[in-house]
């Protein structure tokens, strides 16, 4: 019990010394609270103070700034202002759905008058609607009309060329037409172009672009598929060959045709051959005169003077082909302008006639016909003459020989003064005097060769004046050699025996000429051209070939010039005939060839 007090007595005394530890250390810190707290305090009232300032003049800047009533009037003027935007926004709705609306209207209206204007009946709603559909899903107004035109039913009542203008002008442009653009676009169907060029020039215009812009539609275009609406001017060329020339009205299909081939490229000489050159033109059978006067109007679009039609007439009584006549037209510079008014490319025409190349070379062999013969020339020999004359195979005295030792002068038994007179009329194409007849006729009385009063007017100055005007080319040595004829003057014995007798007498036979002797048939050829005969190492009819101990006569040339066709003697032993290449014989190789 006394050791359980002592230790009750000890715990208050320990209790009682902490609490007196506790109590000062509390003092202390309440103390230092009351210091700290005196402090904050006086912050806090510091504080206070501040933000009691600040908030007044604050208060008293707002009161300045923004008076109450101010305030209420801005409330109120935002609130205004909402008010009108939402209407203004309202507004535009309502007017985008007004445009959208008038143009569906629009277009509901232009489709409709495609079905009363063009198919003279009321589209069903159906109908309408489909086709209003495409123009909003962007189909263009230039394929929309064209879809009806094009269309079977259209086709089928198509109204005549002027009500499908006029409707046309109605449909499309939404006008009535002019009389004037409606007798423009007949026009241009009268000389060939389709409908489809009058959909085309609708379809293609500013006016109708205007016309979809009012619409809300794409304009679009439209090509017609048809040459003749693609260049009206060609088209206006082309059916004026119809009129003028076969004197008929075009065909659909012809002028077409034709458009076709000049956008291709066909020329204006082109097109004129094949019109005056076909049978239908050529059954129409005119006289000199009158072809000549429809050549001018087809060609070269105009009435033919009388001094023109004369100029012309005289070529063709003078041998000339009517072809002469269309090439002097085409190739000259008033056609030649009057393509490019039709922007169309000339060309050049040529005939495929000597007769039709030189005028004066044509008249020399028709004046030899006419002097020598007695009778105007035959087709046929009049070119094949002049051609001789105008490839350069004869000279002018080659070819007055000819007439002049034929059989058919010969039988005309003309006396001396009349072969002189002949010979001056023939030869330097005028009547000579009497003192140049009779000094010439007492020439030959006194047993001159006739052939020798030849050669004088060959070698005249007056005959090579003639030949140079003309173009032609006046003799050579060869038309010298003809003072003798036939096979009892053969210098090699005549014959086919040998080679040089036999080229001795095809050349008299074929050519007409009585050769030189030339000795040795290798020489031939080097003779020749001293002699003055024209020589070369191509090959040419009626030539002679020579070659290493060889002569020949050449009758053909191979299409591809690489064979001759030769007549020749002495081989192996007799006349023998046969075809060898150009360069030799197969055994004999070639020197040369001399030209008769």
């Amino acid at each position: 019990m006394k050791r359980i007090g002592k230790a009750l007595l000890s715990s208050v005394l320990l209790f009682g010394s902490l609490q007196t530890a506790w109590a000062e250390e509390s003092e202390a810190v309440t103390e230092e609270t009351e210091e700290v707290t005196e402090i904050t305090e006086e912050e806090t009232k510091s504080e206070e103070t501040v933000e009691e300032e600040v908030i007044e003049e604050t208060a008293e800047e707002t009161e300045e700034v923004i008076p109450e009533e101010t305030a209420e009037e801005e409330k109120e003027e935002a609130a205004e202002e909402t008010t009108e935007v939402t209407e203004e926004a309202e507004q535009l709705d309502a007017g985008a759905s007004e445009k959208a609306a008038a143009l569906n209207a629009a277009r509901t209206s232009f489709v409709s008058g495609l079905y009363v204007n063009m198919l003279n009946r009321k589209g069903s709603a159906s109908e309408v609607n489909y086709y209003v559909s495409q123009l909003n899903g962007n189909m263009t107004g230039a394929k929309m009309v064209a879809s009806f035109v094009e269309s079977a039913e259209y086709q089928s009542k198509y109204p005549g060329d002027r009500k499908y203008v006029e409707s046309m002008y109605k449909t499309v442009l939404e006008r009535t037409a002019t009389k004037g653009e409606v007798d423009a676009w007949m026009a241009c169907l009268e000389v060939g172009q389709t409908y489809r060029a009058v959909l085309a020039g609708m379809i293609n215009s500013d006016e109708f672009k205007k016309v979809c812009a009012a619409k809300g539609i794409e304009p679009g275009s439209y090509v017609s598929p048809k040459a003749v609406d693609r260049n009206l001017k060609a088209t206006q060329f082309i059916s004026r060959f119809y009129t003028k020339a076969l004197g008929r009205q075009f065909d659909a299909a012809g002028i077409e045709s034709w458009a076709q081939m000049v956008q291709k490229g066909m020329t204006g000489a082109q097109l004129a051959e094949n019109f005056v050159e076909s049978a239908e033109y050529q059954n129409k059978k005119l006289t000199g005169a009158d072809f000549i006067r429809n050549m001018y109007e087809v060609i070269l679009g105009r009435k033919a003077a009388e001094a023109e039609v004369n100029v012309w007439l005289e070529k063709v009584n003078g041998g000339q082909t009517r072809r002469a006549v269309m090439m002097g037209l085409v190739n000259s510079a008033e056609f030649t302008k009057l393509c490019q008014t039709y922007a169309i490319s000339r060309g050049t025409y040529t005939s495929p006639y000597a007769v039709d190349q030189n005028f004066a070379v044509t008249t020399y062999v028709g004046r030899l016909y006419e002097t020598c013969l007695n009778r105007k020339a035959d087709g046929s020999g009049l070119e094949n003459w002049t051609r001789d004359i105008i490839s350069g195979q004869k000279t002018a005295a080659g070819v007055a020989n000819g007439f002049f030792n034929s059989p058919e002068l010969a039988n005309r038994k003309l006396s001396n003064s009349a072969f002189v007179r002949a010979a001056y009329q023939a030869i330097l194409n005028r009547v000579p005097s009497n003192e140049e007849v009779a000094s010439w006729t007492a020439f030959l009385d006194k047993g001159a060769e006739r052939s020798q009063v030849l050669i004088g007017f060959y070698r005249s100055d007056e005959f090579a004046k003639i030949c140079q005007a003309c173009g032609m080319r006046a003799y050579s040595s060869a038309d010298f050699d003809m003072r003798k004829k036939g096979p009892n003057y053969n210098p090699f014995g005549g014959g086919y025996g040998n080679c040089t007798s036999g080229a001795w007498e095809l050349a008299y036979l074929y050519g007409g000429i009585c050769l030189p002797n030339w000795g040795y048939s290798t020489n031939w050829y080097a003779a020749a051209a001293r002699d003055g005969y024209d020589v070369g190492q191509a090959p040419r009819v009626n030539s002679i070939a020579v070659y290493y101990g060889h002569v020949a006569y050449v009758a053909a040339v191979s299409a591809d010039g690489t064979q001759v066709y030769i007549k020749e003697g002495g081989y192996l032993g007799h006349y023998m005939e046969r075809w060898v290449s150009v360069r030799g014989t197969g055994t004999k190789s070639l020197v040369g060839y001399i030209y008769l």
